[in-house]
């Protein structure tokens, strides 16, 4: 379900455990800050996805804006001491989420894949299965573009064979 206004962006974050009672809301005035904020998470997905020489920087990228836009404290709840993280705007929460996505200890970098519809390109985890995700969402309009293309690649196949003089025996 598409996320329509910078209040519902603001409603699902304030909901985190990981994001306290002061929250820093961007005016609605401000639409141009959330698109820079988006573009600037799909630059660092996109290169995440892209290339493995590319994560020093994004590492470095993350860093800093975790840096200027988060915090931690250390508390003590239920007679333990905890580390309670601060993530008090947009930007904290996808640069923690982007954080989170490239720790090593995670492996979720390999299952961090774009859509390969250049009318979608959303980004997506796959955690189903064994092997690469998939190329594709699994919305109706990119199914069918995988399915044509998986079909164009067999009509290819078929050709090639035909013209090599194999019939399709043994």
């Amino acid at each position: 379900m598409p996320i329509c206004s910078r209040g519902e962006v603001e409603k699902k974050f304030k909901k985190l455990k990981l994001v306290p009672n002061s929250f820093q809301v961007i005016p609605k005035s401000d639409v141009q800050a959330y698109r820079n904020g988006q573009a600037e998470l799909r630059e660092w997905l996109a290169t995440i996805v892209s290339s493995s020489s590319g994560m020093k920087k994004i590492r470095g990228l993350v860093a800093k804006r975790i840096k200027e836009t988060g915090g931690a404290q250390i508390v003590f709840k239920d007679e333990k001491l905890d580390y309670v993280y601060a993530l008090n705007g947009v930007q904290a929460v996808c640069a923690f989420g982007v954080a989170l996505s490239i720790d090593r200890k995670r492996n979720i970098t390999s299952r961090l894949q774009q859509c390969g519809n250049k009318e979608c390109e959303k980004f997506r985890i796959h955690f189903a299965g064994k092997g690469r995700p998939r190329r594709y969402c699994d919305n109706g309009e990119c199914n069918a573009l995988m399915n044509r293309r998986v079909a164009g690649a067999a009509r290819v196949k078929r050709c090639r064979l035909k013209k090599s003089g194999y019939e399709g025996g043994q």
